[in-house]
Protein backbone atom coordinates (compact mmCIF):
# COMPACT_ATOMS: atom_id res chain seq x y z
CA UNK A 1 0.00 0.00 0.00
CA UNK A 2 1.21 3.28 -0.59
CA UNK A 3 2.21 5.36 1.86
CA UNK A 4 0.46 8.51 0.82
CA UNK A 5 -2.83 6.20 0.59
CA UNK A 6 -2.21 5.60 4.49
CA UNK A 7 -1.22 9.23 5.19
CA UNK A 8 -4.24 10.16 3.69
CA UNK A 9 -6.55 8.04 5.58
CA UNK A 10 -4.66 9.17 8.78
CA UNK A 11 -5.20 12.70 7.98
CA UNK A 12 -8.56 12.07 7.25
CA UNK A 13 -9.68 10.73 10.19
CA UNK A 14 -8.01 13.82 12.35
CA UNK A 15 -9.89 16.72 10.38
CA UNK A 16 -13.47 14.62 10.33
CA UNK A 17 -12.51 14.01 14.59
CA UNK A 18 -11.58 17.63 14.70
CA UNK A 19 -14.61 19.17 13.12
CA UNK A 20 -16.81 16.36 15.48
CA UNK A 21 -15.08 17.97 18.29
CA UNK A 22 -15.38 21.20 17.51
CA UNK A 23 -19.30 20.61 16.36
CA UNK A 24 -19.83 18.83 19.94
CA UNK A 25 -18.34 21.64 21.75
CA UNK A 26 -20.61 24.04 19.94
CA UNK A 27 -23.75 22.12 20.55
CA UNK A 28 -24.30 21.34 17.30
CA UNK A 29 -27.02 17.81 17.01
CA UNK A 30 -25.57 16.81 13.88
CA UNK A 31 -22.10 16.83 14.92
CA UNK A 32 -21.16 13.12 15.36
CA UNK A 33 -19.88 11.29 18.15
CA UNK A 34 -15.76 9.48 18.39
CA UNK A 35 -17.45 6.58 17.65
CA UNK A 36 -19.15 7.22 15.02
CA UNK A 37 -16.03 9.45 13.51
CA UNK A 38 -13.86 6.09 14.21
CA UNK A 39 -16.27 4.14 12.08
CA UNK A 40 -15.62 5.38 8.67
CA UNK A 41 -11.87 4.78 9.86
CA UNK A 42 -12.16 1.31 11.73
CA UNK A 43 -9.68 -0.17 9.44
CA UNK A 44 -6.98 1.93 10.71
CA UNK A 45 -7.45 0.67 14.71
CA UNK A 46 -7.47 -2.52 13.61
CA UNK A 47 -5.04 -5.13 12.58
CA UNK A 48 -5.59 -4.40 8.84
CA UNK A 49 -4.09 -0.91 9.48
CA UNK A 50 -0.95 -2.67 10.57
CA UNK A 51 -0.34 -4.69 8.02
CA UNK A 52 -0.96 -1.88 4.96
CA UNK A 53 1.90 -0.19 7.25
CA UNK A 54 4.03 -3.38 6.94
CA UNK A 55 3.62 -3.19 3.02
CA UNK A 56 4.30 0.33 2.46
CA UNK A 57 7.66 -0.44 5.05
CA UNK A 58 8.42 -3.52 2.61
CA UNK A 59 7.98 -1.41 -0.94
CA UNK A 60 10.51 0.84 0.85
CA UNK A 61 8.14 3.96 0.83
CA UNK A 62 8.58 4.80 4.48
CA UNK A 63 11.67 5.80 6.04
CA UNK A 64 12.55 4.67 10.00
CA UNK A 65 11.38 7.85 11.62
CA UNK A 66 8.01 8.07 9.25
CA UNK A 67 6.96 4.56 10.16
CA UNK A 68 7.34 4.93 13.81
CA UNK A 69 5.08 7.71 13.81
CA UNK A 70 2.65 6.48 11.70
CA UNK A 71 2.81 3.25 14.20
CA UNK A 72 2.30 5.75 17.05
CA UNK A 73 -0.77 7.17 15.15
CA UNK A 74 -2.26 3.52 14.50
CA UNK A 75 -1.75 2.68 18.60
CA UNK A 76 -3.27 6.44 19.55
CA UNK A 77 -6.54 5.52 16.49
CA UNK A 78 -6.77 1.68 18.71
CA UNK A 79 -6.43 3.52 22.33
CA UNK A 80 -9.31 5.69 21.20
CA UNK A 81 -11.46 2.86 19.29
CA UNK A 82 -10.89 0.84 22.80
CA UNK A 83 -11.37 4.23 25.30
CA UNK A 84 -14.66 4.61 23.30
CA UNK A 85 -16.06 1.22 23.72
CA UNK A 86 -15.24 1.43 27.38
CA UNK A 87 -17.04 4.79 27.90
CA UNK A 88 -20.02 3.07 25.78
CA UNK A 89 -20.39 0.29 28.37
CA UNK A 90 -20.01 2.78 31.25
CA UNK A 91 -22.52 4.69 30.40
CA UNK A 92 -25.28 1.63 29.90
CA UNK A 93 -23.94 0.03 33.44
CA UNK A 94 -26.34 1.73 35.65
CA UNK A 95 -29.17 0.38 33.33
CA UNK A 96 -27.96 -3.25 33.67
CA UNK A 97 -29.24 -5.47 36.46
CA UNK A 98 -26.87 -8.61 38.27
CA UNK A 99 -27.78 -11.43 40.31
CA UNK A 100 -26.55 -11.16 43.82
CA UNK A 101 -27.30 -13.70 46.40
CA UNK A 102 -30.58 -14.95 44.46
CA UNK A 103 -31.66 -11.73 44.41
CA UNK A 104 -31.46 -8.84 40.98
CA UNK A 105 -29.60 -5.80 41.92
CA UNK A 106 -29.85 -2.72 39.11
CA UNK A 107 -25.90 -2.22 38.29
CA UNK A 108 -26.35 1.55 39.16
CA UNK A 109 -27.23 1.05 42.71
CA UNK A 110 -23.76 -0.65 43.49
CA UNK A 111 -22.54 1.88 41.13
CA UNK A 112 -23.76 4.87 43.75
CA UNK A 113 -22.88 2.63 46.73
CA UNK A 114 -19.62 2.60 45.74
Amino acid sequence: MPKRTLRRAIEGYRRDEARARVGRWRGEASAESEQEVLSGYAWLARDEGLERLAEAEEEGSLGADEARAMRAQLADLHAERVLGQTRAAWRALPARVLERDGHRVPCGDLVEAV
